[in-house]
């Protein structure tokens, strides 16, 4: 499966910012970037891709590894290793295909996604982007640790600014001039922070609690109250208490019978019930 094979279904989502020609730097080291910079053949299975090869020869690049956020473990895309077939089609099978009715926030995490990049040298890296990155608002998270990419959407933006229905508990850059992390876990509503410190196509990282999604509201109306609330009912007489006559013209009653039902409805946003007697009267 190659990167660029799911573009059809999710062309209505992308940002007009988010096509086209990007460019990212690279420093010597390892490097968290856009899943996109390094080729868009990257998950190309095919054994010998020496296409891919060379372009990513020509690049000074030397490893490349992205994360299975599904099996928490690390896939390394390159160089070649007897596992990658495996892995690739393993993650590809669990994110499901968004044009077979597959989760539109799957995908959105995967094109959204950050990978490592091992450079032997300093530059800048130009790349294309067609089918993504989407909107956040399409991202769903995973419990536990996520990829991201800093994408156009984000400038100015606080990662409170962006969770939506998520609650990022922990947060990290990588610093590749002095190849650490950096916490931005008390900057979470810091709305320069990602552009200053992390910078447009690089990477972080964001650990939540729960599954969720990102960008949507988190607004949800009031809860239902616990109990039905019922009005004072008036005074209502048995059945059996009723007076009714027994002769009516040249009618006489013979026998009767007594159907008792509860009834409710709406009045004035209340819940009313009312408990009703019918009478039968028969010659």
């Amino acid at each position: 499966m190659l990167l660029v094979g799911l573009a059809v279904f999710v062309t209505a989502e992308i940002s007009e910012d988010f096509g086209g020609n990007h460019e990212v730097n690279l420093k010597q080291g390892w490097n968290l970037v856009s899943v996109y910079a390094p080729s868009s053949d990257l998950f190309d299975v095919r054994r010998g891709n020496q296409d891919l090869i060379n372009s990513l020869s020509d690049k000074g690049i030397t490893a490349i590894f992205f994360y299975d956020k599904y099996n928490s473990k690390y896939i390394q895309l390159y160089p070649d290793n007897p596992n990658k077939e495996s892995d690739v089609q393993n993650y590809f099978a669990n994110m499901g295909d968004p044009e077979q009715g597959g989760d539109i926030g799957r995908y959105g995490a995967f094109v959204n996604s950050a990978v490592w990049v091992y450079s032997k040298k300093t530059r800048s890296l130009e790349f294309y982007s067609v089918d993504g990155p989407l909107y956040v608002k399409n991202v769903k998270l995973r419990s536990g640790w996520n990829f991201l990419t800093i994408t156009p959407e984000m400038t100015d933006k606080s990662l409170k600014d962006l969770e939506g229905g998520c609650s990022i508990t922990n947060a990290y850059l990588w610093d590749e001039d002095n190849q650490q992390w950096g916490t931005i876990s008390n900057l979470l509503d810091d709305r320069n922070i990602l552009n200053n410190e992390g910078g447009l196509w690089n990477g972080l990282i964001v650990k939540v609690s729960n599954d969720c999604s990102m960008g949507g509201s988190s607004i949800t109306p009031p809860p239902l109250p616990d109990t039905v609330i019922n009005l004072p009912p008036e005074t209502t007489p048995e059945s059996s208490d009723i007076n009714f006559p027994e002769t009516i013209g040249e009618f006489t009653l013979k026998s009767k019978n007594t159907n008792d039902k509860t009834e409710c409805g709406e009045l004035n946003g209340n819940t009313v019930c009312v408990q009703m007697s019918r009478i039968c009267n028969f010659r």
